[in-house]
């Protein structure tokens, strides 16, 4: 039996913004540059921060390797909210792990009281659910 996921709190626009690009960049590069069978994204709230874990079990980052656009925007988003992010990989993948604050800078207070539609309502309500979400062929 799955179980079913703790709901997120509610985030601030930047914050969730960020968690989704970030998660999106790292999906991306997974498939496309790693070469990855398996991918797992990981979201984890704490008291006063939204961890994003993407994992990979690509081919990782050669030593040799220049970030590229995609893993230097990943860490851009992270500390343009005054968050972190880190990637690390090797021969068995990658692992982005980024803290976010759960409040970006001068989001305080409820978010959902000043919230704007921002384009994302359905990466919002796949993070709520537990069940798989198909898209029709």
């Amino acid at each position: 039996m799955a179980s079913r996921p703790a709901a997120l709190p509610p985030l601030a626009p930047g914050v969730e913004t960020a968690a989704y690009r970030i998660a999106a960049e790292s999906l991306t590069n997974a498939v496309r540059h790693a070469r990855a069978r398996q991918v797992s994204v990981e979201l984890t709230a704490g008291p006063d921060t939204l961890e994003v874990k993407v994992t990979d079990d690509g081919s990782g980052l050669r030593e040799t390797a220049v970030p590229g656009v995609g893993l230097a925007s990943v860490t851009e988003r992270a500390e343009e909210i005054g968050g972190s992010c880190s990637v690390t990989g090797s021969e068995t993948g990658t692992v982005v792990h980024a803290v976010l604050p759960l409040a970006g800078p001068g989001e305080h207070g409820n978010p959902e009281e000043r919230r704007k539609p921002t384009g994302h309502e359905a990466c919002r309500a796949l993070l709520k659910t537990s069940r798989p979400v198909s898209r029709a062929p």
